[in-house]
């Protein structure tokens, strides 16, 4: 029996659509050989590491890459540009305190290793390369299908390994499907905080006592199971407004390329391989339903090998907020969908596709695609040498949001987030009486944006906004920084009622209110209405506020 929790779309370019807000790479970091992923400091929101695939960690600040490597692990992974080598990357829940950090690689001999280092005591820019201890050993049957992201879970702390079937073609050992004696094919589930397993060289953690398969048959590092070659996936991050959920970009057979959501927590599921490629029956047999289906698929006339992504839950690309974003590693294309997630079941589903190839792929070989502490996006271009680089992916003449700020005292409930683009996830405000004016009450609150555009000729306000319920007659006043003069100009006055309705506030001459300095814009927004009730029940209710560039 197959389960089916989603509907796929079989090929991107039939179901790709138009949209209405171009983006563009800006060239982020150059100089790397073979770089396979970004990893943002936890500390630090202007570090990050890069691993490059044949040994070396290489630390970038602000933009730049530093002199001195963070690890060197040349000569003990294996010197591969193929599917081995380091593949992974990650920092313990408490880093900044204990100073423990993670890496997967493909040993000489072709074999996984998860490996704990320390990171230099007085140096937060330098690891302790004699600080090794193993945590997990896994024999490799093949050079391929070796997975080797690596991440703490957002809402449990533990660490999660994405692992490939054990290589060849059409896993011959049906390792996928297999649920003991062998972790290939899985994604793995362990605590790193202590040891099960002390007389085990090969075993260093704790499988916690909730993994899907503990007491049942089952290895019990498992968490789920049917995955042919998981290169890149990712957690949906909560800590900004993400799902907690994870996406997998499955690499395929010979047909299909798939990327499967797992709501948050939701272990023990069996994503099909190799008895499915995507929606595609193989023939091979050999499987343990039921069989959890991917949320978007490909076929190989739009690619080959896909690279996972993430969901973009950032501040500069404005309505492609919740969007996932993949790419294709041989075609080069780079794709995002809108992850819907079903309030009642929790399962995720993939809608309006688009393809982006034309503004952001610029000739790279994406072998990643990665986030910083804001949630930005940035493509790995896996080029050997010192022709690696680093893309960061950039609104094409836009606004963005870049902070926000109470007026009035507001007290303010959401973040600028919340007002990225029209999902749900709302910024309220609370209505406070006015003291100098009896039955008044008023909020506001000051949106501070930004413009890569030099000349803009007209800025559009669009706000999507409602009141909390009916409390009479309210009026949004929106005002703009005139930076020239200082002053706040109002620019409009608009009725909301209790209904979300979008409110526009078009042609607005762009002159005085973008600073030539920084390209800054700033939005302040203010609700008035005259009532009776306590002033606790009055709410205003923004969903997203949008200001166009012409």
């Amino acid at each position: 029996m197959k389960k089916r929790f989603v509907c796929a779309i079989l090929s991107l370019l039939a179901a790709s659509i138009s949209f209405g807000q171009p983006l563009k790479v800006q060239v982020y970091v150059t100089g790397l050989n073979l770089p396979i992923g970004m990893i943002q400091d936890p500390t630090n929101p202007s570090v990050q590491f890069v691993t490059e695939q044949r040994g070396l960690i290489r630390v970038v600040v602000n933009g730049v890459v530093q002199p001195s490597n963070f690890l060197n692990l040349v000569g003990i992974v294996h010197p591969s540009d193929g599917e081995g080598g380091l593949l992974g990357l990650a920092f313990h829940p408490n880093y900044a305190t204990n100073r423990l950090f993670y890496v997967s690689y493909t040993d000489t001999a072709g074999d996984t290793r998860i490996v704990r280092y320390t990171r230099n005591a007085g140096n937060p820019l330098l690891a302790d390369p004699g600080s090794a201890q193993q945590v997990l050993f896994i024999d490799q049957p093949f050079a391929n299908h070796n997975g080797g992201t690596i991440k703490f879970g957002p809402l449990d702390n533990y660490l999660y390994i994405g692992m490939g079937d054990g290589g060849s073609s059409n896993d011959p050992g049906n390792r996928a499907q297999t649920l003991t004696g062998t972790l290939l094919g899985k994604m793995l589930r362990i605590d790193v905080n202590s040891d099960d397993f002390p007389a085990d060289p090969n075993r260093n953690y704790h499988v916690p006592s909730n993994n899907p398969f503990v007491g049942i048959a089952g290895d019990d590092e498992i968490w789920s199971y049917g995955l042919r070659n998981p290169w890149k996936w990712s957690f949906d991050n909560p800590v900004l407004l993400g799902t907690g959920g994870m996406l997998i970009g499955d690499v395929g057979q010979g047909q299909r390329e798939e990327v499967n959501y797992e709501p948050p927590l939701a272990g023990g599921r069996n994503y099909g391989w190799r008895v499915y490629e995507g929606n595609l029956l193989t023939g091979l047999g050999g499987g343990v339903p039921p069989y959890v289906f991917p949320i978007t698929e490909y076929t190989h006339s739009d690619g080959f090998s896909i690279t996972g992504g993430h969901v973009y839950r950032g501040l500069l690309l404005g309505d492609f907020f919740g969007r996932y974003f993949f790419a294709d590693y041989v075609t080069q294309k780079v794709w995002s969908c809108r992850l819907v997630i079903n309030g009642i079941t929790g399962e995720g589903s993939a809608t309006d596709l688009v393809e982006h190839t034309a503004d952001l792929a610029a000739g790279a070989k994406i072998s990643s695609i990665d986030v910083d502490s804001n949630g930005e996006i940035y493509l790995m271009d896996h080029r050997s040498g010192t022709a690696g680089r680093i893309l960061r992916i950039m609104p094409e003449n836009r606004v963005w949001a870049t902070s926000l700020s109470p007026d009035l005292l507001t007290p303010l409930i959401g973040n600028t987030r919340s007002l990225s683009t029209a999902d749900g996830l709302n910024l309220r405000t609370l209505q406070l009486a006015d003291p100098t004016v009896g039955r008044l009450f008023q909020s506001a609150f000051f949106l501070n944006m930004a413009t890569d555009m030099t000349a803009p000729s007209f800025f559009d306000v669009f706000i999507d906004v409602q009141t909390s319920e009916n409390i009479g007659a309210a009026n949004l006043q929106v005002h703009m920084r005139n930076w020239v003069t200082g002053n706040l100009d109002p620019i409009g006055t608009l009725p909301i009622g209790s209904t979300l309705e979008t409110k526009q506030i078009l042609n607005i001459p762009a002159g005085n209110y973008r600073r030539a300095s920084d390209g800054a814009v700033q939005l302040r927004c203010y609700v008035s209405n005259i009532g009776v009730r306590d002033s606790s029940r009055y709410q205003i209710i923004y969903d997203r506020v949008k200001v166009s560039v012409r």
